[in-house]
Parts: C-alpha cells; sequence; structure tokens
C-alpha cells in the first residue's frame, strides 16, 4: 500500500479522480429557484400586515416559502466564489458585471415599487411620493429577512471586491511592501456590510423608517453567511501563502496546484466545515440576542410573549437565518469550483430570467394582495382621512399570547402612522 498523501500536498501528477459534479452555473439556477420562491413569502408577509384578519388563514403558506429564504444568498456566493476563481485575470470584468448587475437591480426594483405600488396607491388617494417610499421600506422590513433579499448584487459585489483586494496582483501601483495598502482597502466591503447590517437591526427595532429605496441597497446576507465567506477567502488565502513558502513553489507551481481536482475537493471541506460552525455560532447568537431584546418586555407582556417577540426581532435583523449554511453542505460537498462549460454565454441568461421572475412573482402578487383586500384598504384609507379612530379592546376571553401580541402590533401601528405623517 503507498504511502497517503494528504489533499493539500497532491500535484497534478498525483491527484485524485473524485471531482463535484455541480457547478457554479448549477448552483446559480437553484439559487435563483429559491430567491424567487422567498419573494412569494415578502407578499404573504405583506398582506398579513395589511390586514391582520388573514394571518391565521397564511402563517402556514408563509412559513414554508419564508424557510427558502436563507438558502439563495449562500448558493449565489459560493457560485460567485467559483467565477472568481476561474477568472482571477479578468478582474474588471468580474467587477462591472456585478457591479452593473447590483444596478439593473437596483433600478428594477424601485420602478416596481415606484411605477406599480405607488401609481395604485396614489390611485385610490393622493399620496406623498417620499412617504410613499417610508411606508413601503418599513412594509420590506416588517417583511422579515425576506425583505432585504431583493438585490442579492450588492452582496455579490461586495463578496467580488473583497477576494480581489485579497487576491490582486498590482503591476503598476501597490508594488512591494505597499501592496498591504491594497489589502487594507478590504476595510471598505467590510464597512460597507457593517453598515447595512446595522440599518438593518435598527429598522427592525423600529428606531428609524427606511425608505425603499434605502431598504434596496442594503445587502441581504445574514451576519454569519457574510462572515463565513470571508473566513473561506482567509483560509484559501493563508492556504497560498503556506505552499509557497513551504515549498519554495513559484506561481506557476501555485497555479498548477490550484487546478488539482485535490485543491478543489479540500475548498470544499473548508467550506462546510466554516458553515457547519458559522450555523452553531448564529443559532447561539439567535438565542442570546432575542433573548436580550425581548427581556424588557417581560414585565408589560409575560415572559412567553416577550422572548417570542424577541426571538422574531432578532430573525428579522439576520440572525439565526444562516443556521441554513448547514443545507448547503450536502450541495458544498458535491460541487467542483473548477468544473466548466462549453457554452458560458448562456450564464447571462440565468440572471436575466431569475430577475423577470423576481419582479413577475411581486407585479402579480401585489395585484393579488390589492384586490383581495380591497375593502379592507378603502377602509385604512377612510380611516387615515377622517383622521382613524381608537383601537377596540382585546376580547377578554381571547388567548394572553395573542391579546398581548394585538396589544404590541397596535403600539407598533400607531408608532409607524407617526413616521410616516411627519
Amino acid at each position: 500500500m503507498g504511502k497517503y498523501i494528504r489533499l493539500r500536498e497532491r500535484t497534478k501528477a498525483n491527484d485524485i479522480k473524485y471531482s463535484g459534479f455541480l457547478s457554479y452555473r448549477h448552483l446559480r439556477i437553484i439559487g435563483w429557484a429559491t430567491l424567487v420562491l422567498a419573494q412569494i413569502a415578502v407578499i404573504f408577509k405583506m398582506t398579513m400586515k395589511l390586514n391582520p384578519t388573514t394571518v391565521d388563514e397564511f402563517t402556514g403558506a408563509y412559513n414554508f416559502f419564508n424557510s427558502f429564504n436563507g438558502l439563495s444568498v449562500p448558493l449565489f456566493l459560493i457560485a460567485n466564489f467559483a467565477a472568481i476563481a476561474q477568472k482571477k485575470g479578468n478582474w474588471k470584468h468580474l467587477l462591472l458585471f456585478y457591479g452593473g448587475m447590483a444596478l439593473l437591480m437596483y433600478a428594477v426594483a424601485n420602478i416596481v415599487i415606484i411605477h406599480f405600488a405607488y401609481g395604485f396607491l396614489n390611485a385610490l388617494a393622493p399620496y406623498d411620493l417620499y412617504q410613499a417610499t417610508r411606508l413601503f421600506g418599513m412594509v420590506l422590513a416588517a417583511s422579515g429577512s425576506s425583505g432585504y433579499t431583493l438585490n442579492i448584487f450588492i452582496d455579490l459585489f461586495l463578496c467580488t471586491l473583497i477576494f480581489f483586494f485579497l487576491n490582486y496582483k498590482p503591476t503598476k501601483y501597490f508594488q512591494g511592501k505597499k501592496i498591504i495598502f491594497l489589502r487594507l482597502l478590504v476595510i471598505l466591503p467590510l464597512l460597507y456590510e457593517t453598515g447595512g447590517m446595522t440599518l438593518k437591526l435598527l429598522a427592525t427595532l423600529m428606531e428609524v423608517v427606511l425608505p425603499s429605496f434605502v431598504v434596496f441597497l442594503i445587502p441581504s446576507k445574514p451576519p454569519l453567511i457574510f462572515i463565513s465567506f470571508f473566513i473561506v477567502f482567509l483560509i484559501m488565502k493563508l492556504g497560498e501563502i503556506r505552499r509557497l513558502k513551504k515549498h519554495e513553489s513559484s506561481e506557476e507551481d501555485l497555479a498548477d496546484y490550484l487546478s488539482t481536482n485535490a485543491h478543489s475537493l479540500l475548498t470544499s471541506i473548508y467550506m462546510s466545515i466554516v458553515f457547519v460552525v458559522c450555523a452553531l455560532v448564529d443559532l447561539a447568537c439567535f438565542l442570546l440576542f432575542g433573548i436580550l431584546i425581548g427581556k424588557p418586555y417581560v414585565e408589560a407582556l409575560g415572559e412567553q410573549a416577550a422572548y417570542k417577540l424577541g426571538l422574531e426581532t432578532a430573525y428579522t435583523a439576520g440572525f439565526g437565518v444562516s443556521m441554513t449554511l448547514i443545507l448547503c453542505v450536502p450541495l458544498v460537498l458535491l460541487f467542483s469550483y473548477k468544473k466548466t462549460h462549453k457554452n458560458p454565454k448562456l450564464d447571462s441568461f440565468v440572471p436575466i430570467a431569475g430577475i423577470a421572475l423576481v419582479a413577475l412573482v411581486f407585479i402579480e402578487g401585489m395585484f393579488q394582495v390589492v384586490i383581495n383586500n380591497m375593502d379592507y384598504i378603502k377602509y385604512l384609507i377612510a380611516s387615515k382621512i377622517s383622521g382613524g379612530g381608537e383601537e377596540p379592546a382585546p376580547d377578554p376571553e381571547a388567548q394572553p399570547l395573542m391579546v398581548a401580541i394585538k396589544n404590541v402590533m397596535y403600539k407598533i401601528t400607531s408608532k409607524v402612522n407617526t413616521w410616516i405623517t411627519m
């Protein structure tokens, strides 16, 4: 029996035979499918927020479609990772593509909201455009983490920037020891991510109201998903540095090793381990933040209702969503970042079809929301014009938890109405 050779010591001469059959294109298609399904959850959430009488009817459907919410982001990022690894020398193309797609998705999202949603709202009763964008932004924030997955290309562009700052080998500027300044620019996308997470949390806690055109600029990645990919990027970079030093390899030898099946499998294994660890950490953060958020409400709502509210708020802010990383592990182990296709031009049609389906879901979804709740919308508009009325007293025979939730929702609605009319 020959001596066992570790994966990181393999070369083209003694490479392993195993190579994952899933490519970046397969993951993108699966990612777009889950993203479209997650947007259906947003429609159901809008309906339940608009008309509370539909909560019992649509909660099951909302929970089903919302379960796809956490899958699209990591799948897109894994596919993006493969595209970057295959085209390291074409950074300009990658940055322009993902930056351009982010702008296109931003434009599509705003057109859907401003042209269709605001147009219909304004047709029912005169409404200020800016206040309407605040209203739609509030609804998106209240839709949970799925409300922030509308512009996935913001995340892909930021991840491309991170990989660029960590791997780009400049030919003119940042030569020699000055390369450290280029590497430190990775702080810029990190700061953007941190700012987006902060705004998302504040909007969830209803400390701020973000217009819809701001919501569409917020990264959709939950905190631990972002951290997991940043760790994978660092592991890869440190592994390359280690191999160059240990074997005194040239750049050509390193490139030869990076093209092996062994390195592809090793990357998938590292990624899987990081995903599992981050998912467990996310579970701990979800419980911790849920308890911290809910604790101040224990005296007013009771322990059960307060912590339920805290956990729901923590989930909406992005904690707990990253636990779906565990579901991605089987796909990661069947994935090879080296796998390519003979017809790469087809890749351009995947995001176009995905964007079209997302837009279709929102246009048709909002149309159905309005049509099926026309009487309730008329009542809300009439109440707003006449100054509104008092909230009816809760049924004393109702379950304490439901009464507490209704009271909290009424307080939130009152606060929102105050913000919108400011």
